[in-house]
């Protein structure tokens, strides 16, 4: 398990159990002296300038559930923590806005996650999803961060990656913003951005 972050010290815990806290570790020898460098993390980098630059959990067993990174400085105090938990099957289509408001002419853009019953992200998810502007707005463009995909940007489709996708809509006259998205059985709907 690898964590990057700017923190001076980590902890790992899976499922509440503790993995211990971590520092970066910096090497002893630098590596370009180094002859027999053993190419052991990925990227082919080497283990140690891995852990360098990042704090590094070996021999951890995958287990579903949830993963949680706690953050302290150097006087040990936790100052940020963060979570994954493993995503249950695709239920609906999350749409969140950018802006509450815009004015006539602007863009509003929205990200679009496919979620569990629980809210968490399907990073798994890469189907594609139909696109749906109505009201006071029309569909100006989509986009997924994935460098691979070729889709035309301008066209009310885009294939979902990691389970995310961004949708820019222009408005055209005053009154709310309709954004409405179907993927297969999956749909979502978001009418909380108003055009001033």
């Amino acid at each position: 398990m690898v964590c990057y972050t700017t923190y001076d010290k980590a902890e790992l815990f899976i499922n509440g159990k503790s993995y211990g806290i971590k520092t970066k570790e910096k090497p002893l020898v630098p590596e370009f002296l180094a002859k027999d460098i053993k190419k052991e993390a990925s990227g082919g980098t080497t283990m140690a300038q891995l852990k360098a630059y990042a704090m590094v959990w070996e021999h951890v067993v995958y287990e579903p559930g949830e993963v949680k990174v706690v953050g302290y400085n150097k006087k040990g105090k936790k100052v940020a923590e963060t979570k994954r938990v493993t995503p249950g099957k695709p239920h609906h289509i999350h749409i969140k806005n950018e802006v509450q408001k815009i004015n006539d002419g602007e863009v509003a853009v929205y990200v679009v996650s496919v979620v569990d019953k629980d809210g968490n992200l399907n990073p798994h998810y890469n189907k594609t999803m139909s696109i749906e502007v109505s009201g006071a707005a029309q569909f100006l463009a989509s986009g997924n961060g994935d460098p691979t995909n070729v889709q035309n940007l301008s066209k009310p489709t885009r294939d979902f990656f990691n389970g995310q996708a961004v949708i820019y809509v222009q408005s055209k006259s005053r009154g709310a913003i309709v954004l409405k998205t179907v993927s297969g059985e999956l749909e979502g709907t978001n009418t909380a951005v108003i055009v001033n």
